[in-house]
This record gives structure tokens, sequence and C-alpha cells, in this order.
């Protein structure tokens, strides 16, 4: 308080001495003397005496400046902008006093954090003075300015001349701005500038150590950035290294986040174990113990997750020398899993989790409460106490995302395992935005849980999804297949199953195969399987394989293997089954006593009665194939004796064997019992049926065709009544009664249009027709064929038979008919063969006046190739017929001279063929052709010669009469 009144009474004494009228000179001096002494109210105070005394004084620009920097020293800095902003206009003619001005306005704006108007203000303070305190000092505070402005374009140059001019500045202010141009170079990708200015500075304070200790600690973490951010991560983490060790804890604390994060992420380039630094300096952060145990915590967790467990647990203890509450949680949760990588048992990892809980005093507040639950689920669930796991799930308060998420996948594998999988579908749909291996184990589950609920559709989806992300494991994918075969999608089955390398795969491809009827390679499948030595489907296997031989007509390698299944799996649930197809397949390869053998078998493994009666027929077979008939009739007798089905088809089996045996009167017997007896039984129509077919097999078609009708009166729309008609149409028609049996294909064409006898039957009526010589209704008939079933009737020659009958129709005579269907079949003109059956075929033909020029042209075109060289050796007997045949003919029209050469052509050929009747004849011919022709001389020449080879033919004594 004494101080206070003091100094008002020394204002009050400078207020008194100013009072009286003092002269402009006076009071600039007087204001000089203030300012000289340091007395800078009293500056202030004569200013404003001048101003309000004198305003127009020349004294008042100087005046003005003088106190606009005392009151900015004086702290008063709006009072000083405000007077050097009148100042200034005043000041423009004198640079000194102008840069003045700017220069404290521009300080004063600085302290008033006006930094964009400071800025201005000594950027003009800047261009008016030379370099020296003014011009460094206001670069400098130019500097703070830009730089809290967060300009770096304009902060960098003007901190680099600070730091480039460190000596005029005062340490203080170099080391700000060195500060913050590391700062800004760092912050604009200049990166190689903070580390060359490092390195000057660095080597400058290794000589001379001016800066501060503290401020270059902060300087070297900059540099470090500078390094790191420039790719020198080596250099960069042995500036933070210094840090560690060297800096107050707080700087130290920042040195080891800093080494750590560039240790743990270039690890190559840095070369250095982030735990050998701290542990150097860990005394020099013993002020922040629970940062200690975070580090290393943290570099715990990093070998963890790098597979170095050994180093992991070393840096989880050293963590849990300073830790507490949450922190010594997690470090619990670590080390429980280490027990369990390193090969302990879940026992022991669930009491050292109990242990960390109780030290950690872990309450249901803490942040690793639900994990320490989840971890416990997970323990349960490698113990397989899935009781205890859906016990305590239901107490988790599962209030982290990654927890819970957990905590309902190993609730979902309890409730699987309990076969609640309707809700342990429900927990996993709960499971959301996880890692890539927990969504895959979700799903994975989700699919076996689909699968195991019927749910194949759904199943399906989910592996195919799985399939296509290839994220599907061998067992995952044998699974997949086995719901692919369970769906009935058996390729895809197939596919997915032939990928698998578990020996299992190659079971579930060949099943899938086997359901394919693809048995070549479904055999291939069952035989990896069995040669795997695996036995849990090995029985399987060597049935399916056994069967799938069988069906590729393998049957020696069937009967062979299924009857190795039967001897080592006696008693399988496919017993039965294997023994009737080994005795098929024995049956095939006519071994019927090994046949037999199985077939006894398999009336003993029959299970139900469907499969003895299977068994019994098949056994009675292969009595009666091994001509044992009387055996087969013993063994299906005392079965016939009832009357259900099984009794009728035994007795129906017993009339098969008595047929077999050519005992027809027996048969007979037993099927017309059947039919009398047990009208309302199936068998009953095929026993009329078979009634008249053991007669008709005997060729007794007399009695087949009075049984068939039989059959088709008692049976008129019986499953066997096509064929009953036809089969009685042909024994009529065995028995030359073709007028009925016109009748029966007549009906069966007209009611069973469709059935597979009817093309036989069109086909047979034209014969008939045919052989009765009802040619015009044979050619109907044909050409119905011909329209009704196309390309089958013309592969069958139904054109030629139309062809033919079309003759026949026109009164050509049978025998021409006959022979010109024997031409067109040898070949015609285009083998010898035909060329025989043409030159008889022209003979039938030159018998009738109406086709004898046809018989002609015929007979010239064979005779024109039979002449040839390479065949009138092996022709020249058709080849004379021919040529006598052309001869004939030209003699009947009167042109005797061509009909007498003709002649002469035909002895030629006689005469080959060593005939001398033929040959004598044909000289007679040509003898009496040039007579009629008025060739006399040539008649009696031929006549000659006629005698001359033949004397005592009667064709020579015919000759002496022309």
């Amino acid at each position: 308080m004494k101080k206070s009144i003091v100094i008002v009474g020394m204002l009050a004494v400078l207020v008194l001495s100013a009072s009286a009228k003092s002269t402009e000179a006076e009071l600039f001096n007087e204001l000089n003397a203030a300012y000289q002494s340091g007395s800078l109210p009293g500056a202030v105070e004569y200013v404003s005496q001048l101003e309000k005394n004198y305003p127009r004084s020349l004294l008042l620009p100087e005046s003005l400046c003088i106190q606009g920097e005392s009151l900015y020293k004086l702290g008063r800095y709006q009072e000083s902008i405000d007077c050097l902003s009148k100042a200034i206009p005043l000041c423009k003619k004198n640079p000194h006093f102008l840069a003045s001005c700017y220069y404290w306005r521009g300080l004063s704006y600085n302290k008033l954090e006006s930094f964009g108007k400071s800025f201005d203000d000594l950027a003009v303070v800047s261009g008016i003075v030379d370099k020296g305190t003014m011009y460094n000092n206001a670069v400098f505070v130019s500097g703070k300015n830009s730089y809290c402005l967060n300009d770096l374009q304009k902060t960098i140059p003007l901190f680099e001349y600070v730091v480039s001019n460190g000596s005029e500045y005062s340490v203080k202010d170099f080391t700000f701005a060195l500060i913050g141009l590391f700062n800004c170079y760092n912050a604009s990708n200049l990166a190689e500038k903070t580390v060359a200015v490092f390195e000057s500075v660095a080597e400058q304070q290794s000589i001379n150590p001016v800066i501060q200790k503290s401020d270059f600690n902060y300087i070297q973490l900059l540099a470090g950035d500078g390094y790191q951010q420039a790719g020198k991560y080596k250099n960069a983490y042995d500036c933070y290294a210094k840090v560690l060790k060297n800096a107050e804890p707080d700087f130290a604390a920042v040195g080891l986040q800093k080494a750590y994060l560039v240790a743990s992420s270039h690890k190559k380039d840095v070369g250095q174990d982030p735990g050998s630094i701290l542990s150097e300096a860990k005394d020099n952060l013993v002020e922040y113990p629970n940062l200690l145990s975070e580090f290393w915590t943290r570099l715990g967790i990093d070998a963890f997750n790098e597979g170095d467990y050994k180093k992991a647990g070393t840096y989880f203890n050293n963590a849990e020398e300073t830790a507490s509450g949450d922190l010594l949680s997690l470090i619990g949760l670590y080390k429980s899993e280490l027990v369990l990588v390193n090969g302990g048992t879940p026992s022991a990892a669930e009491e050292l989790l109990k242990s960390a809980a109780t030290k950690s005093n872990l309450s249901a507040e803490s942040k690793y409460f639900d994990n320490y639950n989840s971890a416990y689920l997970r323990l349960n669930f490698l113990q397989e106490d899935f009781d205890s796991i859906i016990k305590d799930y239901a107490n988790l308060k599962k209030s982290d995302k990654i927890s819970k998420a957990y905590a309902d996948y190993f609730a979902a594998v309890a409730n699987y395992k309990s076969g609640n999988f309707k809700n342990a579908i429900f927990l996993l749909d709960n499971i959301k935005n996880v890692n890539e291996t927990m969504t895959h184990n979700v799903m994975v589950l989700k699919a076996l849980c689909c699968a195991k609920s019927n749910r194949l559709s759904d199943a399906e989806k989910i592996f195919s999804n799985l399939d296509l992300n290839q994220t599907i494991s061998d067992q995952e994918r044998l699974v997949y297949s086995k719901v692919l075969l369970l769906e009935g999608r058996l390729n895809t089955a197939y596919r997915q199953a032939a990928r698998v390398k578990n020996p299992e795969g190659a079971y579930v491809a060949g099943l899938a195969l086997f359901n394919l009827k693809d048995w070549k390679t479904c055999d291939l499948y069952f035989t990896k399987y069995l040669s795997s030595k695996e036995t849990d489907f090995a029985a399987n296997s060597l049935f399916y394989d056994g069967y799938a031989l069988y069906r590729q007509n393998k049957i020696k390698e069937a009967a062979r293997c299924l009857s190795d299944f039967t001897n080592k799996y006696p008693d399988h649930e496919m017993a039965f089954n294997a023994h009737i197809v080994a005795a098929n397949s024995f049956v095939q390869q006519k071994k019927f006593s090994d046949a037999s053998i199985h077939a006894e078998q398999a009336v003993k493994k029959s299970s139900n009665q469907k499969q003895k009666q299977e068994a019994v027929i098949l056994n009675a077979g292969i009595y009666s194939d091994m001509g044992n008939y009387s055996q087969a009739v013993s063994f299906l007798e005392p079965y016939s004796k009832g009357n259900d089905d099984f009794s009728v088809q035994c007795l129906y089996n017993i009339a098969l064997i008595y047929a077999k045996n050519q005992k027809r009167s027996e048969a007979d017997e037993i099927f017309t019992k059947i039919v009398n007896e047990f009208p309302g039984n199936p068998l009953a129509e095929e026993s009329s049926y078979r009634r008249a077919e053991i007669y008709y097999d005997s060729g007794d078609f007399k009695t087949s065709a009075a049984k068939f009708q039989t059959y088709t009166g008692k049976y008129p729309k019986g499953n066997l009544i096509d064929a009953a008609y036809y089969y009685m149409a042909d024994s009529f028609a065995k028995i030359e009664q073709s007028d009925r049996a016109i009748v029966q294909y007549s009906t069966l064409i007209a009611n069973y249009p469709e059935s597979s006898y009817s093309y036989s039957a069109e086909k047979n009526l034209v014969t008939l027709y045919r052989v009765s010589g009802d040619y015009s209704e044979a050619l109907t008939q044909a050409r119905k064929i011909i329209e009704k079933y196309g390309e089958q009737a013309r592969k069958d020659g139904i054109p030629s038979i139309i062809s033919d009958l079309q003759r026949l129709n026109g009164g050509e005579d049978e025998q021409v008919v006959k022979q010109r269907q024997l031409y067109k079949s040898a070949g015609g003109v285009s083998n010898p063969e035909g060329r025989g059956q043409g030159t008889k075929l022209a003979s039938l033909l030159f018998a009738s006046e109406n086709t004898q020029k046809e018989a002609v042209e015929l007979a010239e075109q064979i005779l024109k190739i039979q002449i040839k060289e390479e065949n009138i050796a092996n022709e020249n007997v058709h080849a004379y017929s021919n040529a006598e045949l052309i001869s004939e003919y030209y003699r009947s029209i009167g042109k005797n001279k061509i009909a007498a050469e003709k002649y002469l052509e035909a002895a030629q050929y006689a005469r080959m063929s060593s005939s001398d009747e033929k040959a004598a004849r044909a000289l007679y011919g040509a003898a009496e052709a040039f007579d009629a022709a008025g060739m006399k001389a040539d008649s009696k020449e031929c006549a000659l010669k006629l005698k001359e080879l033949y004397p005592t033919s009667s064709w020579a004594e015919k000759a002496g009469d022309l």
C-alpha cells in the first residue's frame, strides 16, 4: 500500500511540474531526459503535454514514437498501438521514425496475439531498415507470428534466417526458431532439411552445449521425426533412444513411445529390440510406472503375435512388476494364453487366469471383465465342458463387442454339441463384424448346424460362399460334399469330394458317382478308399464297388468282390443285397453251384417277407438254369400251397419251369389253375397268355391260336392284348388260315395303333394279301405303311415291295416280279451275280409280247459288259443267252441281217462254253437269217460251217434244206 502511495505522489509531482506553461523545446527536453533515464511513465506524460499544448509541433512525430515505445515497454499494448497509429502518418517523411513506429506497433500487436497485423507491420520494418538489431528482431517476431498462424510457407524462410544467423540472437530466440523450423519442415514434408540442420546443430552442441538440455531433448525428438519421415529409421530410433535414456521423465516417456513405434514398424531397418532400450532406460521412467507396464505389455503382445512366446513371457513378467488394475488383467489374459501355446493344459491356463483376476481385483466394471468370462468359456470349450459353457454364458455382461462375439461362438458350439441346432444358429446370427478367422468359424459352424437340422440348402449356400472365398479347409470341404450329396446335387458333390485329401472324400465321391450310375468312375473311387486301409466305410465301399463292377458287366470281378464282402461282413445290413447280386453274377457265368450258395444265403439273410420271396424265386431260377427242374419245383412247392400273392407267384414259376422242361401239359394245367382259382391276381392274366405262348414256342400253332383267342376273349383290355392278337394272327398264318390271320392283324392295327406290334402286323398283312393274290389290297396296305411310318418303312424296303405290287397289280407274272427283285438285290449290272440274274429276267420278260422290248434293252445292256475281255471267260454262257435273245428279237421284226450277225456272236459264246448244241443251233439261226435276208452265199457258208463243225447235229441236217 505504501508503494502505491509513493507512485501516486511522484505522478503528482510530475503533473505539477508540467502544469506550468513550458515551452515546446523545454517539454521535449524533459521528455527526452525521462526517456533516456528510463522514466517511461514520465516520458509518456510529457508527450501527452506536448501533444496537448503544441499539436502542430515538428517534434511531435518523434515524441509520439517515443511515447508508443514507452507504452509497449510498460505493457500498455493497446495504448501503444493507438499512439503509434497516430504517429505513423506524421512520420512518413522520416524513415527512421516510421520504421520505429511500425516496429513497436508490430511488437504490440504480437503481444495482443494479433499475429496477422503484427506480421504486416514488421514486414514494413524489414523493408525500411538495414540489417541490425531491429531488423533481426523484426524477422524473428514475424516468424513467430506466421508460426502462430500456421502459415508454414511464410514461417520457414524467416526462421531459416534466424537459425542461419544464430549468433545475432539470444539462445532462447534461436532455440524457439529452431524448434519452430523443424516443426514446419516436418509438416511440409521437408524432412531432409530437418535432418541436415539438425546434424549441423548437433555437432555445434557437442562442442559448445549452449541449448538447454530440455530444449535439446525436444529438438532430438523432432529430428527423430524428420529422420523417420526421410526413411532413415535407424537414425530416428537413435534420436528417440537418446531422449529415452537421458531426458527428464516427461520427454523420456515421449521418446519411449516414438522409439517403440519406429522399432516395431521397421524392425529390419532399426535392428533393435525395443525391449532392450526399455530395460536400459527404465530407471529414467520411475515416475511413470504405468507407462512402463503399458509398454512392456505392448512389447509382450507384439512378441506373442509374432509367435515368440518365450520373449512374450519375459515381457509380460516385466510388465507385471509395476502393473495394476486393468493392465494387470490384460497381462493375465495373455499369460493364460501362453500356458496353452506352450503346451499347458486348459485347466492350468484357467488356474492362472483366476489368479490374475484376484491380483487385479477384477470386477464387473473392468473393461476386461467380459474378456475373462469369454476366456473361461473358451477354456471350458477346450475341456469340452459344454454344460458349463451354457451355464456361464447366461451370466455374461457381454458389453464388449469382441468378447460378446467369442462368447456367442463358444455358446453356439456348446449348443451344437448338445444338439440344440436352432439355438446355436440364433447365437451365430448375432455375431457381426469380427475378424476373418472368427467369421470363417462362425460360417462353418452355421453350415454344420444347418446340415444337422436338415436345412441342406442353407448349408450348401454357406459352404459354397466359403469355397468361392477359398477359405474352406479339407475337413470342411468333406462336410460340404456330404451336404451336397444329401441335397441330391450329385455332380457338384462328386467334384467337391474328389478334391478332399482325406480318404473319406474318395468314399463320398464314390457314393455320388454311384447314385449318378457312373459305375466305372465310382469303382475307381471305392477302390481308392479301400486301398487307404481306412475301416470306417470299408464294408460299404466293398459292397458298392462289387455292385458297380456288376453294372459294368465285369461279372467275374463283381462275383469275387461281393463274395469277399459276404465273407468279411456276414451280418452287414447289405449282406442280403450282396448275396443276391453275387448269385446273379455267378448265374451269368453259368456257375450255378456258386450262384445257388449265395441264393440260399440270401434266403437266410432276408430281413423281411419281400426279400425272402425275392431270394426264393432267384434260388428256384438258379436250379432251373442248372437243368435241375425237379429240384427247382420241389424248392418252390412248399411256398405254393397258400392263397396269398407269393404262393401264386411260386405256382406261376413252377409252371414256367415245366414249360422250360417241355412239360407243356403240366405247365398248362398250373396256368389254368391260376386263371380259374386266382382270377383277381395279376398273374391270372399273365398265366392265360403263357398258356398260348408255350404252344406257340413249341410250334403247335393250331393250339396256340386257340389259346390266344381264349386270352383275348377273357381279357379284352389285358396288358398283353396286343401281343396276343399279333401271335394269334401269326399262328393262323402258320397253319395257312390267311383269312383269319388277316382279321386278327386288322383288329390289332385298328384297336392298338400305338402298339409295338402294329408295324410288323401291317407288314405281315401286305405279305398275306400278296400270297392270296389280292395285289390291289396288298398295294393299298403297303402305301399306308409308307405314309404312316416314313423312314422306317423305306429302310425296310417297302418302296421296292410297292414297285413289285404295282407290276403284279398291272398283270405282270409273279415269277417276273420275283426275278426283278432278285436282280435288284443282287446288285444289277454292277457285278457278275447281278448280271446273271438280269439274264434270267430278260429271258422271262421276252416270253411276254408286252415286255419284249424291255427284255432286249436289258439283254443288250448286260451283254455289253459281259463280252468285255475281263468278264467273257466267266460269263460266256449268259452272254450266249443274251445274244440269242437279241437275235430272235431282230429276226421277229424282219431285221434279218442284224439277226444273222447276232446269231454268229451267240455261236461264238456257245463255243467258248463248250456247248455244241447251242453253237450248232446258233449257226443254223444265222444261216436261216442270211437266207431270209436274200444273202444266199452267206447263208450257204454258214450251213457248210455248221456241217463241218457239227456233222451229226440235227441242226446240220436241217441246214441241208436251205
